[in-house]
């Protein structure tokens, strides 16, 4: 057996030559990690301001595009007048709140993740666990002003920071909660399981008032200029001062309410089971009008100016003079039977309809009721407006992609 002796010159240049492997080798890994991370940054971002110009076979606007994912399309929010701003994929597929309030979205999935993102570029800033899941989320209020986010269960109130998402706080509620509030300074005025009105003074998390008006009270009640409009399981209903939690009339109808009623121009309006829409002086309950429909109304009146839209099954969408003149039957200025939606909103002259069983949008001429326009977004789960009047429209799909739309200049 042989050896071979390496010289000392030799050692040198085979440690140079490992330094320089082991240089090569380190960059190539380094280049790889770096390539890979920008892969999984860009993987991540799920918002994207869209460009897609997708159109179905024949040319026309497609609602339906992306296998599925998005629930309208560029092109078909042209034909509403609006424009896609962005869209963001949450993965939510069952949404069971969706909100929009001040900067932020605020969207609650079926596990009760409850997640907010930034409205003016669809950038989710948290998401955190509010509930068990088999529990009823009944509401989201924001609070800029206070750094606080509060959701409303039957029995608690969860107090949530609003930058972080973390939990700050508990308040629990002395009756059980039926409806969402509404907000009227410190007050979260809701409708109790037992039939109270119920004025809940969050910063202090103590009941401050409690009126009695049902059996159970099972619809939202509805503010409007400090005045407090709620109604019964049976067709009570209350107008209250939301300042001071007095009763200022009551009456009785004849069947449920179940659609939300409005308030606008001192007139509430209100459209019952009893096949009667009703417009009632604010003050002292008086009729303004009354108009007998041909089957129970389930659609809230909406009104825009001095017109009330309201939808009649079987008979169409029926536009009214909110303020007729000596026209105690009402006044109808038109009936558009073709349309099965509720008014989303008014943009320009054209009404925006919505039927959320058929997943159809409806334009119309605000004018004379003429339709214009039927589009199917059958992928569309849910769709919110900010406003009855020019307002943006969200519209959440069956996968969970929200898309923004946004008036055109």
């Amino acid at each position: 057996m042989s050896f071979h002796v390496i010289r000392p010159r030799h050692r040198h240049a085979i440690a140079t030559m490992l330094q320089t492997v082991i240089v090569i080798v380190t960059a190539l890994v380094l280049t790889a990690c770096t390539t890979n991370t920008s892969q999984r940054k860009q993987s991540n971002s799920t918002t994207t301001r869209t460009q897609d110009t997708s159109t179905a076979p024949s040319g026309q606007p497609t609602a339906h595009s992306d296998g599925g994912a998005l629930a309208i399309g560029p092109l078909a929010a042209d034909e509403l007048g609006y424009r896609v701003d962005w869209r963001t994929a949450t993965g939510v597929r069952n949404v069971r709140h969706f909100s929009m309030q001040h900067d932020s979205v605020y969207i609650v999935d079926g596990s009760n993740f409850l997640s907010r993102i930034r409205s003016d570029d669809g950038v989710r800033l948290w998401r955190t666990p509010v509930a068990d899941p088999v529990e009823d989320i009944l509401d989201v209020v924001d609070f800029p002003d206070d750094g606080l986010v509060l959701v409303v269960t039957p029995g608690i109130i969860m107090e949530l920071d609003r930058a972080s998402g973390g939990q700050t706080g508990r308040q629990k509620l002395a009756k059980i909660a039926r409806t969402k509030p509404v907000v009227a300074g410190q007050f979260l005025i809701y409708g109790a399981r037992n039939g109270q009105v119920i004025w809940h003074s969050y910063p202090v998390k103590f009941q401050w008032r409690a009126t009695q008006l049902a059996r159970t009270i099972s619809v939202p009640p509805v503010l409007a200029d400090g005045i407090v409009a709620v109604v019964g399981n049976n067709g009570e209903i209350m107008v209250l001062s939301a300042q001071h939690a007095r009763s200022i009339w009551s009456d009785r109808l004849l069947d449920e309410v179940v659609a939300a009623p409005a308030i606008s121009n001192g007139v509430l309006y209100v459209a019952g089971l009893d096949q009667h829409l009703r417009a009632l002086d604010i003050r002292n309950g008086r009729s303004q009008w009354k108009v007998l429909t041909k089957a129970p109304l389930r659609d809230s009146p909406v009104v825009l100016d001095n017109r009330l839209y309201q939808q009649i099954p079987g008979t169409g969408l029926v536009c009214f003079d909110a303020l007729p003149l000596d026209s105690p039957g009402g006044k109808i200025i038109w009936t558009a039977a073709e349309v099965t939606g509720s008014v989303l909103t008014q943009r320009g002259s054209d009404l925006i309809c919505w039927d959320a069983q058929k997943r159809e949008i409806q334009i119309l001429d605000s004018t004379y009721g003429t339709l214009k326009q039927t589009m199917n977004l059958h992928a569309a789960r849910k769709i919110v407006c900010t406003s009855t009047s020019n307002g943006t429209i969200y519209v959440v799909s069956d996968s969970g992609t929200i898309t923004r739309l946004v008036m055109k200049n």
